[in-house]
Parts: C-alpha cells; sequence; structure tokens
C-alpha cells in the first residue's frame, strides 16, 4: 500500500464504521500503511455516533458499510453531516447497483465503494476523495497550533462567530460573499456587530478597505476608518495587520491571534478573527472579530 501524498497530512482523523471484525482489521492495516495513524472503529452507527461525541475535534473522513445493523450507512451519514455538513463520506456495500450509487449520490456521498475491497482502489477513492474536498484545510487549522490556541482562549461570541462560518461553508472552502447579507441580521440581533469589522478585497493589487466598523471598535481606536484602506493607516499598523490579511488571502484560510499593537501611544492588547469569504476565485471579503483581552 502506497503512503499518502505529500500534499495530504497525516493526522487527519478517519472514522470506519463496519459490523464485520474482519473488514475493520483490514481497514485497518490499509489505512496504517497509507500513514494514517488517527483512527476509529465502530461495528454499528450507535458505536460511532458515540465515538464521535468523545471525539474532540472534526473528522477528516467516514468510512461506513451501507447495510449497517439498527441504522444503514445513509441514515448514520446524514445523522454526522448534520453536525459537520462539509465531512467526505465513503460508503462500502457488497452490492453495487444503481440504485445503491443513487441513494449515495442523494445523500451527498463523495463515492461508494465495491466490496471485497481493492488496496489500490481504496487508496485513489480516499486520495482522490480527500484532495477534492476544499474544507480538510479548514479542519487541518483546528487542530494547528493556532487553532487550539483559538479552542483555548476565543470569547463565546467568537467561537459562535466562527461556528457560523463553517457552518455556512459546508463543503467549500469557505462561505460565499453574499452569506454577509444573511449575517448581518444575526449580527443586528446578537450583537456582534459591535465588535465586527468587515474588509473588501479590491483587486487587482489586492488593495484592503474597511466597510464596516462595529461601534465598539470605533470608540476603542477613538476614530472612524470606515471608506478607508489599510494602507492609508501608520506604519505600525500596517505591520502587523498587513500580513495577516495576506495570510487569509492566500491560504483561504481563519486566522486568530492575541495582538498588543500601539496606537496612539496606548498599548492596545486584544484577541481578534479573522475569516475569509469568497469563491473558486479567491477572497473577496474578510470578516473579522476583535475584542479586548
Amino acid at each position: 500500500m502506497k503512503p499518502l501524498p505529500d500534499t495530504l497530512p497525516r493526522d487527519l482523523t478517519v472514522m470506519v464504521v463496519d459490523p464485520d471484525r474482519h473488514t475493520r482489521n483490514l481497514l485497518r492495516r490499509m489505512l496504517l500503511d497509507m500513514g494514517l495513524r488517527n483512527l476509529l472503529f465502530a461495528a454499528n452507527a450507535s458505536e460511532a455516533l458515540d465515538l464521535r461525541a468523545a471525539c474532540a475535534g472534526p473528522l477528516d473522513l467516514l468510512l461506513a458499510e451501507l447495510d449497517l445493523p439498527e441504522q444503514d450507512g445513509i441514515v448514520l451519514a446524514r445523522l454526522l453531516k448534520t453536525e459537520q455538513p462539509g465531512l467526505p463520506i465513503v460508503l462500502l456495500s457488497r452490492e453495487v447497483t444503481e440504485t445503491t450509487v443513487a441513494l449515495a449520490r442523494e445523500a451527498g456521498m463523495a463515492a461508494l465503494l465495491a466490496k471485497p475491497l481493492a488496496p489500490d482502489q481504496l487508496y485513489e477513492k480516499i486520495v482522490g476523495t480527500l484532495q477534492g474536498d476544499p474544507g480538510y484545510r479548514a479542519r487541518e487549522w483546528l487542530r494547528s497550533e493556532e487553532g487550539l490556541a483559538f479552542a483555548a482562549e476565543a470569547t463565546p461570541e467568537m467561537r459562535a462567530l466562527y461556528d457560523i462560518w463553517n457552518e455556512a461553508r459546508g463543503e467549500m472552502a469557505m462561505p460565499p460573499r453574499d452569506f454577509l447579507q444573511e449575517l448581518e441580521l444575526r449580527r443586528t440581533e446578537s450583537g456582534f456587530g459591535r465588535s465586527i469589522f468587515i474588509v473588501e478585497v479590491e483587486p487587482p493589487k489586492p488593495r484592503l478597505r474597511y466597510s464596516f466598523v462595529g461601534d465598539a471598535l470605533q470608540a476603542r481606536l477613538g476614530w472612524n476608518v470606515e471608506g478607508t484602506y489599510i494602507d492609508e493607516q501608520n506604519f505600525i499598523y500596517r505591520r502587523y495587520a498587513e500580513p495577516a490579511y495576506a495570510r487569509v488571502i492566500g491560504h483561504r484560510l481563519p486566522h486568530y491571534r492575541r495582538v498588543g499593537a500601539i496606537e496612539r501611544m496606548i498599548l492596545f492588547r486584544y484577541q481578534r478573527l479573522l475569516l475569509p469569504f469568497g469563491d473558486a476565485g479567491g477572497v473577496q471579503t474578510v470578516l473579522g472579530y476583535a475584542r479586548p483581552r
């Protein structure tokens, strides 16, 4: 069995759900040979849901038998996708018919793989599924040093905003910019807007312009930066702001940091979360949330 390509991380979390112990052991050996180490195994849907509840981070891939006792693989997949909409799922079945293929496709499964399992076919399905999943890098971010710091330090409001972003992302790398219109209502109802700022990414440079800054942030800054560009701000501000935006735009991933910046000779300590919005062409808008610490 070949190891995974270097483009895929080795710390991916994979869950296998199959009532047959021999199949579970076979998949264990195959996945270990690929270099995967974070493996979860269950014999039925109940065990799988219990394992998922006990798992601290997101799943990166589910391999599930279609014909499970109590609840079939599609029911289990839908339950797990309710919690993690972008979860890639490969169903396993001894009978691959037009009906089962249609059911799997309708349920949003990434692939349907026939048993008995051939190592090369399993490898191709797993690699193809993971490489075609634009969301795995966002899940990888949660396990990074930065993501772990976010989980440990971020305010409840900041975590809630990330959850909204992640849910809206679905199976995409990031939510579309149009989703910000829906978020307008949510931030008005929740009070998010007082600590939010929105930065438009204007081509071709790109140039970054503030289109919205919450009143709590304006009060903290002491002046209104709406309508201004980041490259028009003072050098000290640009020195810590521009690399953060470049990272979000380049990687299309969230960015979290605890910051200590000097504004008007006053030390301004805060934590900041940046979330990208856009399409396949790239990041079009960055939503930021900053709170003093």
